[in-house]
């Protein structure tokens, strides 16, 4: 069974702060790292540390080279990334002595889909292969119902979400991860329960997983509830906690373990990444996973 990430891949610009920055204020920067990141790279790095075999479909600039290195470091197979004459995705991030963070996203070469190139990569999955899609690339409801037409399973991360985002053909997708906020933007609750109720009623055949931050992760599908709470770390830098937590999950979903299962292994995997600095270097390995569980 095969698994692809189609979507973006950015350089990231992290700039660590005591605390982050106010509007019209100016502060020092404590530090600044240059790494690699972009949700679908994040997805996908998670997807191969956690040991399943995933092939990553996008674009990069030239200067992209460190984002298809670090790919092919942890397993990915890149040789369908295409590489662009204009300047790579990237990202401005603020992380502060909590681990907090807020990001700046520039998409340039991540939203260079056409329809022909996506046809083009899904013809190498096979039905009930994996697609996996965040929403920092363009044509992504056309992604979703093209891989949903030939069969393929869709895990969708709807982020960063935006109201056109309940216009999306979301029934077609297999999985949704979302944190609270984005539960709320598209269901219109704040209360977790509620919104999956309204994930349970409005797509049945879908299933949703809700995080929750430090305080952990549901799992809902049609009428089944599941709750794993976060293992306790302590944090230094958020940046891909849930991309990991997607990746992980996916792996054990796919492996066949139960809801809880997968659950716990993603929590902890997203434990482990909150514990270090940087999007994809704080990606953990299985073997890192599985010994921290124990």
């Amino acid at each position: 069974m095969k698994t692809m990430m189609m979507g973006s891949m950015n350089i990231d610009y992290v700039y660590h702060v005591d605390h982050l920055v106010k509007p019209g204020e100016t502060i020092r920067v404590k530090s600044r790292d240059i790494v690699c990141g972009g949700k679908g790279l994040n997805q996908a790095i998670a997807l191969a540390k956690a040991g399943l075999d995933v092939t990553a479909a996008g674009f990069t600039g030239e200067e992209g080279q460190i984002l298809r290195d670090i790919m092919k470091e942890s397993g990915v197979n890149t040789d369908y990334i295409q590489i662009l004459d204009r300047p790579n995705g990237h990202t401005v991030i603020q992380v502060d002595a909590q681990g907090n963070n807020n990001i700046l996203y520039y998409p340039s070469t991540n939203e260079m889909f056409s329809e022909d190139m996506i046809n083009t990569w899904l013809d190498l999955l096979d039905k009930d292969d994996v697609l996996v899609l965040q929403n920092e690339a363009n044509l992504v409801p056309y992604m979703i119902s093209s891989a949903y037409e030939k069969g393929i399973r869709v895990c969708l991360n709807p982020s960063p979400v935006a109201e056109d985002i309940r216009d999306y053909p979301l029934e077609k997708c297999t999985w949704i991860f979302i944190n609270e906020t984005e539960g709320e933007t598209i269901s219109g609750y704040a209360d977790p329960q509620d919104i999956m109720d309204f994930f349970a009623k409005k797509y049945p055949g879908t299933q949703l997983i809700l995080t929750l931050g430090e305080t952990g992760a549901w799992y809902s599908y049609q009428k089944e509830r599941v709750f794993c709470e976060a293992f306790r770390v302590e944090a230094i830098d958020t940046t891909a906690a849930g991309d990991t937590f997607t990746g992980y999950f996916l792996q054990a979903e796919i492996s066949g373990k139960d809801s809880m299962q997968a659950l716990k292994q993603a929590c902890a995997a997203s434990a482990l990444a909150v514990t270090r600095n940087g999007a994809a270097p704080s990606i953990p390995w299985m073997e890192e996973v599985m010994d921290f569980m124990k």
